[in-house]
């Protein structure tokens, strides 16, 4: 083999190692297509829901900013709220409760 036939050959073998692989691209057909469109939202009833739900929540504040409530069972309810991962709904209203809390039980301490 001559020198130049051996830097073609070089030369052909490099370009065939750079190609990038390209993967087939024969995906089977998405099976949700035609149920996607067949489906109806009913908004009446989401908004229904959305109410059902707003109505346990506001409960909720109300029992989170009662001013009546005794101290450990607010922190039982706060714990609680925490532990459910409902703490950013209410985020403002337990730290107003908390300061209160702290505050009462410092001056508490005073006396």
């Amino acid at each position: 083999m001559t020198p130049n036939e051996s830097n073609t050959t070089l030369k052909e073998n490099r370009k065939t190692n750079t190609d990038p692989v390209r993967p087939v691209a024969n995906f089977p057909p998405p099976i949700w297509d035609d149920r996607l469109l067949s489906l109806t939202v009913d908004y009446l009833e989401l908004e229904a829901y959305a109410k059902a739900i707003d109505e346990p929540k506001e409960e909720l504040r109300r029992l989170i900013i009662n001013v009546n409530m005794d101290s450990n069972a607010k922190l039982c309810l706060i714990n609680s709220v925490y532990r459910l991962g409902l703490r950013y709904m209410f985020r403002e209203e337990i730290e107003c409760q908390l300061d209160k809390l702290f505050k009462e039980l410092n001056m508490e301490d005073h006396y």
